[in-house]
């Protein structure tokens, strides 16, 4: 009986069983030999790769001091560490710094190493501080030479050097001003010295008008060669001479004298509290040096001497 009923459970499967036409057929083989064509194995090949290991050299920046000597230190940098050492040599180059007028230490072809196991190496750039009033300069550092041992190193950029970029802040103003008070002033003659009207409302010094056998002078240095706006300060008081003599030196094409109305308000250009008026633009040469002189040349009246500004245009 158990047999006589599994036999008619299978005969009513197969006659019920679906019937594709062959077209049907043919769609249905198609894709099984796409899914075979298609699949995983189960053992991937793996496509043997070198994993790269690159060396950089990244851009740095210091403030310039006044005097001394900085280090400025640029790092050499590999992505990963590797089995062996790896040595580059080290050059560096003038941008806009200089290493002739002292800027900073100058390397030529010196050989660096990131040993084994390690990822970075220092390089020291010796930089050198002054007063010179000037643009923030600069200056690159170059890696060649790469031997890495046979360990796939290569330069970040892929060729056969790597360079950086060292700048030195300027930390000097390029506005430098001299009141009667301070080291740039000096005179000759006697003036008399008054309280009160004066920069910051400080002292001033005053001469009658004469013939000019007394001066005043600023002398402005450190200044980096360029074109520099001069400008005066007074205060009204009366008497004054409505023809003031100045003289510049130290300028391109020789001493330039010019006149000033002390008479009239300055009204130029404002700067420290108080308005100057302006003696021209003159072009100061490699000397750095740039002198403002007055004189008491003046039979108009009174000669009032306190302040001197420079500046770029």
């Amino acid at each position: 009986m158990l047999i006589t009923n599994w036999l008619s459970a299978l005969v009513t499967r197969i006659r019920h069983r679906p019937r594709y036409n062959s077209r049907t057929r043919r769609s249905i083989r198609k894709r099984w030999q796409a899914i075979q064509q298609n699949k995983i194995t189960t053992v991937d090949v793996l496509e043997a790769r070198e994993m790269l290991t690159s060396l950089s050299i990244t851009d740095v920046d210091l403030v310039e001091d006044d005097s001394g000597t900085q280090t400025l230190y640029f790092y050499a940098n590999l992505s990963a560490a590797v089995g062996a050492n790896v040595t580059f040599d080290v050059s560096t180059s003038d941008v806009t710094a200089s290493a002739a007028e002292g800027d900073y230490e100058t390397l030529s072809s010196q050989t660096f190493t990131i040993v084994a196991g390690e990822t970075s190496a220092a390089i020291a750039i010796d930089v050198y501080g002054d007063t010179k009033v000037e643009l923030d300069e600069t200056f690159q550092v170059t890696l060649s030479d790469l031997n890495e041992g046979g360990q796939g190193v290569t330069f970040a950029g892929s060729g056969a050097t790597e360079s950086a970029i060292g700048t030195i802040t300027n930390d000097d103003s390029f506005v430098k001003m001299i009141d009667e008070r301070d080291a740039g002033f000096s005179k000759t003659g006697s003036w008399s010295s008054y309280n009160g009207k004066g920069l910051y409302n400080q002292s001033y010094r005053l001469y009658n008008g004469g013939s000019g056998t007394s001066t005043a002078t600023w002398s402005f240095t450190g200044l980096a060669a360029g074109t520099y706006r001069l400008s005066s300060h007074w205060a009204i008081i009366s008497g004054l001479s409505n023809s003031v003599e100045h003289t510049i030196s130290g300028i391109t094409g020789g001493d330039i004298t010019t006149y000033l109305n002390q008479q009239a308000v300055a009204q130029d250009i404002s700067d420290a509290g108080v308005y100057w008026e302006d003696l021209g633009y003159f072009e100061v040469d490699a000397s750095g040096t740039i002198m403002v002189t007055l004189s008491n040349t003046s039979p108009s009246g009174h000669v009032f001497a306190d302040a001197m500004l420079t500046c770029p245009p």
